[in-house]
């Protein structure tokens, strides 16, 4: 069901809480055929980097962030991208980058740590640490692969036709990412795990990530 910024949630552990802050980084969009061979993709950006930011969505979005790139017409097995921003710019000054990574997004960018924040979530609860939870992704080594789909299976995950539009759709599951790898709940009671910059609740987070967004349906139209 949709997330949306004025309801209040109970996570995997029982913490009631609510978000007011849900953004991200995507880059490195392919799509591979079923040869093995990779087409990357025109983005509409500069630097071939997205920001997903669904705290300026609304009811009328659907709760849903859209972006629209190009590819060469074709049957493609496999789409693969980052969560995150590439090492090459991850360490460029944001005062003279180009959108997203420029001013305009000051709150995904570490001035003390000379380098962009990947994912963050913003929050509150009754249930959460002083009722505040800031978490945080970045580094260059924490940024996060995807891949979705089979290059050895025979029917293409993804369809691309001339003059035509693919619509590709993802979810991003909030709960599933308060689902640690070994399967016991995410907490946000104390301190550390509600106020994540880096180390261990950044790596744990990281992983959580990884098993929470899927690929939902391609569809050309």
């Amino acid at each position: 069901r949709p997330l949306f910024f004025d309801s209040v949630y109970k996570s995997p552990s029982g913490e009631k809480y609510s978000v007011s802050s849900l953004r991200f980084f995507l880059s490195d969009i392919a799509l591979a055929k079923s040869t093995g061979t990779e087409n990357t993709v025109i983005t509409e950006t500069a630097n071939d980097v997205y920001c997903m930011d669904f705290s300026k969505m609304t009811a009328k979005d659907g709760q849903n962030c859209k972006i629209q790139f190009k590819v060469k017409e074709g049957s493609y097995s496999d789409i693969r991208f980052n969560m995150g921003v590439p090492r090459s710019l991850n360490h460029a000054d944001p005062a003279t980058s180009k959108y997203p990574l420029d001013l305009s997004n000051g709150e995904m960018y570490w001035n003390w740590n000379s380098g962009y924040i990947f994912f963050l979530a913003e929050g509150k609860g009754e249930d959460v640490y002083k009722n505040s939870f800031h978490l945080a992704i970045g580094s260059d080594q924490r940024i996060m692969p995807f891949s979705f789909g089979n290059l050895f299976d025979v029917v293409p995950l993804i369809k691309v036709e001339k003059d035509k539009i693919t619509a590709l759709k993802f979810s991003f599951d909030f709960n599933e990412f308060l689902i640690n790898a070994d399967k016991t709940p995410y907490s946000f009671k104390t301190f550390d795990p509600a106020n994540v910059h880096g180390g261990y609740y950044a790596d744990m987070l990281r992983l959580n990530i990884l098993n929470s967004l899927h690929f939902v349906s391609a569809e050309v139209k």
